[in-house]
């Protein structure tokens, strides 16, 4: 029967490379063999999976013989980092990995100076600016997204807040709209999916509550929608409780209610709180990106005013360091909140919401938040003149505890939007009023 030098190949490559067979023992994260195999090499095919997790290449020539060609010659790596070569012609039956690579690199003792000891440790992976360059651009999956502004991709987003702020009732119902349950009012659902909600803080019969005031209906979502009550600490078990759930239930969303209930691990005295914060923080980031979810992570913002997003968070730096993007929701009073969002790969923006008690139950997202300052300022003007009747920029600048230069200028861009009229030197508000007049009639009469 006549030899078929591909088949035999195969054969041979199926298996894991023996050490002798391979010929030298790289470690994998000292030396790139793709990109060593992209330079030198012709490839017929590869990289190919190859010993379960590892790979191989098949090269159209033989680095040893021009005539030795169609994919007899194979480069392979294990998962374990072993490089290894062989060409299924009997001439190439000598030719090892440390062979190839010398073809191209020199001998081994000449790739490194004179005198130079073995590293006691393997060097990390470089890569060129020209493969960066050349590289196709990785985009960053979106979530969710406002007035198709994005605000979850990929990776760890943090959302603080105050205590009884309303930040669960926001984590929840993104994930029941994920999930492909009733929508986040405002809010653009860009890939539903499984979700994952880890509820450390609350119990079952809470969740029950609100899943039934958010989607009274029910619906066959629900069978996706996945919560947890109890994890180890993150740095003593709880993070491969994580994957493992993650390797299970394979989300789009992660939800972690809250930080401070994940990291309840004990610290010594003289531990770095700020490395240890980063750390843990980073730790929940790299199971994002490794497995390729969206995780929104609940945490809480410091006592007291804070004007910027970062400064506001609770703990050290470290815990904002390692996240990629920032929410920090600021309760109104009525109802109203303001979402602020800041991230690497995000447009800074805000946005207003306004809890509403009917149906649909829940947070609503109603656009620009920097239109709802403004709103609300107006809104304080209308309702003070409601409550008093006409009164003088002084007087309302007085009222309000502002400045009269602001209040003038409010006043005037009000007047163009006929919210008020103007009588002499005092303002009437157009809103209507409960008994169903208006000040607008109220200024006539006066006149």
């Amino acid at each position: 029967m006549a030899r078929n030098p591909l088949h035999e190949v195969a054969s041979w490559a199926s298996e894991p490379t023996r050490p002798d067979e391979a010929g030298a023992h790289v470690n994998g994260a000292e030396f790139d063999v793709e990109s060593f195999v992209a330079r030198h090499l012709k490839v017929r095919r590869g990289p190919l999976p190859w010993d379960s997790r590892g790979r191989k290449w098949e090269l159209e020539v033989c680095p040893f013989n021009a005539e030795h060609t169609g994919g007899s010659a194979v480069i392979t790596e294990s998962n374990t980092g072993v490089i290894g070569f062989k060409c299924h012609h009997s001439g190439c039956v000598d030719k090892h990995w440390q062979d190839v690579r010398a073809l191209f690199d020199g001998p081994r003792a000449a790739r490194k100076p004179a005198g130079c000891a073995e590293p006691s440790v393997g060097l990390p992976a470089t890569v060129t600016g020209e493969d960066l360059f050349n590289r196709q651009a990785a985009s960053v999956r979106i979530l969710l997204q406002v007035d198709g502004r994005p605000i979850v991709g990929d990776g760890l987003t943090m959302l603080a807040a105050e205590q009884k702020a309303g930040k669960s009732w926001v984590a929840l119902q993104a994930a029941i709209a994920v999930s492909g349950g009733p929508q986040f009012p405002g809010v653009q659902v860009v890939e539903t999916g499984p979700a994952l909600y880890a509820a450390l803080e609350e119990p079952e019969p809470r969740t029950t509550g609100r899943l039934r005031k958010l989607a009274p209906e029910g619906g066959p979502w629900l069978q996706r929608l996945v919560f947890v009550y109890d994890l180890l600490p993150l740095m003593g078990g709880g993070a491969e409780q994580l994957i493992a759930l993650i390797e299970k239930v394979r989300p789009r969303l992660l939800v972690i209610d809250t930080l401070t209930a994940v990291v309840k691990a004990r610290r010594s005295g003289n531990s770095d709180v700020f490395r240890s914060q980063y750390q843990e923080v980073t730790r929940i980031r790299q199971i994002a990106e490794v497995y390729g979810v969206s995780v929104l992570l609940i945490h809480h913002t410091r006592k007291g005013s804070s004007d910027g997003v970062i400064e506001s968070i609770a703990g050290t730096g470290g815990i904002s360091a390692a996240v990629d993007t920032v929410w920090r929701l600021k309760r109104k009073p009525e109802g109203h909140a303001v979402l602020e969002v800041l991230g690497r790969e995000v447009e800074e923006c805000s946005f207003a919401l306004c809890f509403e008690t009917g149906t649909p139950f829940g947070w609503r997202f109603q656009g620009d938040g920097v239109k709802l300052a403004v709103t609300a300022e107006r809104r304080e003007i209308c309702d003070l003149l409601q409550e008093e009747g006409g009164l003088t920029p002084k007087q309302i600048a007085i009222e309000l505890g502002r400045s009269r230069v602001s209040v003038r200028a409010m006043l005037k861009r009000m007047l163009s939007d006929s919210l008020l009229v103007k009588q002499g030197a005092k303002y009437f508000s157009t809103l209507s009023l409960s008994n169903g007049g208006n000040r607008e009639s109220e200024a006539k009469e006066n006149q």
